[in-house]
């Protein structure tokens, strides 16, 4: 057997070794009812005008399986995106969404869909944040992701909200100049 073929034979375990590696350094949000969510993003500096790629992880934390509700085929969770300002200033302005993010949060005629997952379960969602929000500034973006399932069988908390919140870690996200 030649290098080439070792090399070749190696190289999906090198892949899997790093996903492996990814996935133990990944940030998470607090648990809340039966999941933790995290965003990750491909790098942690960006030129302007590249992709921005982020990866979106909702895992089940329950010990149980548990359900995990959808809207249809959209996200079903909500996106901020805080656009890098001064030190001073107290507060940071939303980012303005693009054309293609307002259609894609635009409120349709959806089915909600639940489907059992087991604990342990990872949904898993890749996507191009960049091109659903203006990041064409340079500094420093700040990115917290919601997302809203079922409370727990027995969480008689106050809230008459039958859902919890999941939110994300807190994730910066750097844009240079090119």
């Amino acid at each position: 057997m030649s290098l080439r073929h070792v090399l070749f034979l190696l190289l999906p375990c090198v892949a899997l070794a790093q996903d492996d590696a990814t996935a133990k350094l990944r940030e998470w949000g607090a648990a809340s009812g039966h999941f933790r969510l995290s965003i990750a993003p491909e790098q942690p500096r960006y030129a302007i005008g590249d992709p921005i790629r982020l990866t979106v992880v909702l895992k089940n934390v329950s010990g149980k399986t548990v359900l995990l509700w959808t809207i249809g085929a959209m996200r079903f969770y909500q996106m901020d995106v805080r656009v890098p300002t001064p030190a001073w200033l107290p507060f940071r302005p939303q980012a303005q969404m693009t054309a293609l993010g307002r259609d894609e949060t635009a409120e349709r005629d959806v089915s909600v869909v639940g489907r059992e997952v087991p604990d342990g379960y990872e949904w898993k969602e890749e996507i191009e944040i960049s091109k659903l929000f203006d990041m064409s500034a340079v500094g420093e973006y700040r990115i917290i992701f919601l997302c809203r399932q079922p409370r727990p069988e027995g969480d008689h908390r106050e809230s008459k909200d039958v859902r919890v919140v999941i939110v994300s870690n807190v994730l910066n996200v750097v844009v240079v100049p090119k």
